[in-house]
């Protein structure tokens, strides 16, 4: 069994919502990575985090907000980011997160 625990995420992820470590790890990196704080990470933001956790420059960003995007605001909401650090790990950028956080 995993160890899980309850963190308030933004972007609709319910307050109580369990939480695996990646999901913890993930949410830690998006919010280094959202300079801004507004709750959202923009193509720029996305594109310094691949590039300082080590993802090829081929990633890409552009490509990834048409697929991730789900809300079309131009933006990754923390879901959205999770889901796209997972996919560019199974494409080859793996530990990206474990990088993220040694940053």
């Amino acid at each position: 069994m995993r160890n899980q625990e309850v963190v308030a995420m933004p972007g609709g992820v319910p307050a109580d919502a369990p939480m695996s470590a990646y999901d913890k790890q993930a949410l830690e990196t998006f919010r280094k990575y959202d300079t801004d704080n507004s709750g959202d990470i923009d193509a720029t933001e996305l594109r310094s985090a691949l590039d300082d956790m080590g993802a090829s420059r081929d990633v890409n960003v552009a490509a990834l907000l048409k697929k991730y995007d789900s809300d079309t605001n131009h933006s990754f909401d923390v879901v959205e980011f999770t889901k796209i650090l997972k996919q560019v790990q199974v494409s080859g950028g793996a530990g990206l997160t474990a990088r993220a956080a040694q940053i």
